[in-house]
């Protein structure tokens, strides 16, 4: 699996039902692996009205 879908499911497993509301089509879980859709990038879509509804929030570290 490559990193950034392994990421993905770290990240969306933090949020309560986010595959109701942050993406589609919902991941499934098939004789206890995840079937990972098979689109471009993670193979999701984000949702639009999510994202406009989402507070966007930056860390950033000390300058050296």
């Amino acid at each position: 699996m490559r990193i950034r879908r392994r990421e993905f499911l770290r990240s969306t497993a933090a949020i309560p039902n986010a595959g109701e509301k942050l993406y589609g089509p919902s991941l499934r879980v098939v004789a206890g692996k995840v079937k990972i859709p098979d689109g471009p990038g993670w193979g999701v879509r984000i949702n639009p009205a999510w994202l406009e509804k989402a507070t966007y929030q930056k860390s950033e570290r000390p300058a050296r």
